[in-house]
């Protein structure tokens, strides 16, 4: 051992400069190894991203899906009055069951007006909206003589027939009436509105709604709605 340290030593001493003395090695002691390469977790991020995406998608179609499958309009509504009373077929054919009065008329004498909705019951009239409002003008009695009754009914006809579309056919009862031009802005309902006058009174008829889809709604045929209008003008003229 002292030889080799003196060789050593020797070999320090008489090397140039710029020589740098090779690392020792000493038997029996091996060499560390070198550290394993990190393992990529590509495919764990791509699986925690892929994961997330399909909950975003499950949570939107479960959304979509509720609101496809819920049932509008909500109870039975109340007691019909005979002026805005229509048949069960009508109603059946609307899509309309349950009535409610938002304007009741004045027991003063004086023009008697009706607002009256038929809207849906909720698990009885289907998943598409539908709303049926019938405006009742009734001027009999409000004048001594029954020609200025009929004036006056007239006279309201032809203001709210301001943007008449005329009729496809004879309204059975009905001495004026006419399509009007409908005042929805929703590109997604169809809506049809009818005035007709017999006598002292007239009505102002609007049908309106669209068809569920699963992802949006659509609007349904305007003949539909335009018969459902003319049919319901028709049985309130005959009473």
């Amino acid at each position: 051992m002292t030889i080799r340290l003196a060789l050593a030593t020797l070999t320090t001493v008489n090397a140039p400069s710029n020589w740098q003395q090779p690392p020792q090695q000493y038997p029996g002691w091996p060499q560390q190894p070198p550290p394993p390469p990190r393992k990529k977790r590509t495919g764990l991020v791509v699986g925690v991203i892929a994961g997330v995406l399909v909950l975003v998608v499950a949570g939107v179609i479960g959304a979509f899906y509720l609101d496809y499958a819920e049932m509008p309009g909500g109870g039975p509504g109340g007691q019909p009055v005979a002026q805005c009373d229509i048949s069960a077929e009508l109603k059946q054919q609307a899509k309309v069951s349950s009535f409610r009065l938002a304007g009741e008329p004045p027991r003063a004498r004086g023009m008697k007006h009706s607002n009256c909705f038929w809207e849906q019951t909720a698990g009885k009239d289907g998943k598409d909206t539908r709303k049926l409002q019938i405006h009742v003008y009734d001027f009999r009695g409000s004048n001594r003589l029954p020609e200025r009754d009929v004036e006056q009914a007239r006279n309201a006809y032809r203001s709210a027939a301001t943007s008449p579309l005329g009729m496809d056919r004879q309204l059975a009862g009905a001495e004026e009436a006419t399509f009007v031009d409908a005042t929805s802005l929703q590109t997604s309902m169809t809506e049809a509105n009818l005035v007709a006058r017999k006598g002292a009174v007239y009505y102002l008829i609007k049908y309106w709604g669209h068809d569920k889809g699963f992802f949006r709604d659509s609007p349904f045929p305007e003949e539909i709605a335009k018969d459902v209008v003319a049919k319901v003008a028709e049985e309130l003229l005959a009473k």
